[in-house]
């Protein structure tokens, strides 16, 4: 819950009246957030991450170590990662890292490739090898989400800082403390289970291939992922606008007909859909498409600088008279013309694209400018270069 819905909250139940059971309300959210914190503080001691696991599960194996049953409490948590829907949702978000970035999303598809083999093997109780992968994975999306840091380090100009108090997964009894397990050093050959990826890797520990170590590696990753992902994300999107930057002003289009100078078309392309889902709500609605359904109706600016748009959007619309065809344009800062339309005709309804150097002049079907779903102008897909 946000710190600003917290305080809301706060200030209605000092109302009283009707909004008293708000206090309880907030009681147990507190108690909630305290006990998933005391469960990060202990068992992430013992190496577990714990952002995809439930917090009652967490509890119970807390309660397991607090009466010296640490085993069992490390048994409780192993068997939840033999559900393979948990390691499938963690490999699906590892291929999402970076996405906006054609040559990071390449990167995570190919760590997914190696994480289905790792969680095949898992599933598969050959924990000897899907240990090693999974572990190589959480260093090398480390190292991708920095400026190469690593994970597994202790010293200080090599080791990724994996501590944010804006994310619950890597406050300091999260991240930080987890990473404490498998840094941990093995000064001779040994075969007692420990966490260390240095033992581990180098042929220092030899029993490694548990059940229960092969689940807290998979649980490591899962909390790498929650951390990375926003880290990921912001420099996927440096990596595009430094090539949107240099592409500024070229006329210049690619092998597919796409023009390299692609600056606003992403939140343009989306913007256009979806006024066009409004539009067809309308339609389901009244029969009719809304004759001024960008300005004056419903839609404010707050709407479209949701999606990416200045606030003063540019966003045309129009509506043949007969309300069964729409028809909407932009022009980005490139000068370049996005248009969408959409027409119903006999309980069927189509769409059309446009692109171009100028306003369309005409609904989709009075011109041959648009494009239909089959004859999808290049413009209108992803700019996919490497």
């Amino acid at each position: 819950m946000p710190p600003e819905s917290i305080e809301a909250f706060r200030l209605l139940a000092r109302l009283g009246g009707p909004f008293a059971e708000v206090t309880d309300l907030l009681d147990r959210h507190e108690r909630l957030i305290a006990d998933a914190a005391s469960n990060m503080d202990a068992l992430g001691q013992r190496g577990w991450g714990l952002a995809s696991l439930p917090v009652a599960e967490q509890t119970r194996a807390r309660a397991l170590l607090e009466a010296d049953q640490p085993d069992q409490a490390d048994a409780l948590l192993a068997d939840l990662w033999d559900d393979d829907r948990r390691t499938g949702r963690v490999v699906a978000r590892v291929s999402t890292l970076g996405a906006a970035d054609p040559a990071f999303r390449e990167l995570s598809l190919h760590r997914r490739r190696l994480l289905a083999k790792a969680r095949h093997h898992h599933h598969a109780g050959a924990y000897e090898a899907s240990v090693p992968i999974v572990l190589a994975q959480v260093e090398g999306i480390t190292v991708d989400a920095t400026d190469n840091r690593v994970f597994f380090s202790k010293r200080l100009n090599r080791a990724a800082d994996v501590e944010d108090l804006t994310q619950f997964v890597s406050i300091t009894a999260g991240l930080p403390t987890v990473r404490q397990a498998y840094i941990a050093d093995v000064s001779t050959t040994q075969a007692r289970g420990a966490l260390s990826r240095h033992g581990i890797l180098h042929g220092r520990e030899l029993a490694y291939d548990t059940k229960v170590i092969s689940a807290k590696v998979w649980s490591l990753l899962a909390d790498v992922v929650e951390w990375a992902m926003p880290l990921a994300s912001d420099i996927a999107q440096q990596r595009v606008d430094e090539r949107r930057a240099a592409r500024a002003g070229s006329d210049a289009v690619n092998g597919r007909g796409q023009r390299l100078d692609d600056r606003e078309f992403l939140p343009t392309r989306e913007t256009l859909r979806w006024v066009s889902a409004v539009q067809l709500g309308q339609h389901r609605n009244t029969g009719r498409f809304h004759g001024d359904v960008i300005n004056g109706w419903r839609l404010s600016n707050e709407d479209f600088t949701r999606h990416g748009l200045p606030a003063d959007h540019g966003v045309e619309s129009r509506v043949s008279d007969d309300g069964q065809q729409w028809w909407a344009w932009r022009t980005t800062v490139s000068g370049w013309v996005l248009g969408y339309g959409l027409r119903v005709e006999d309980g069927s309804t189509y769409e059309y694209m446009y692109a171009g150097p100028v306003a369309p002049e005409s609904a989709p079907t009075d011109g041959e400018t648009w494009g239909a779903v089959w004859d999808t102008p290049p413009d209108w897909t992803s700019l996919d270069e490497d």
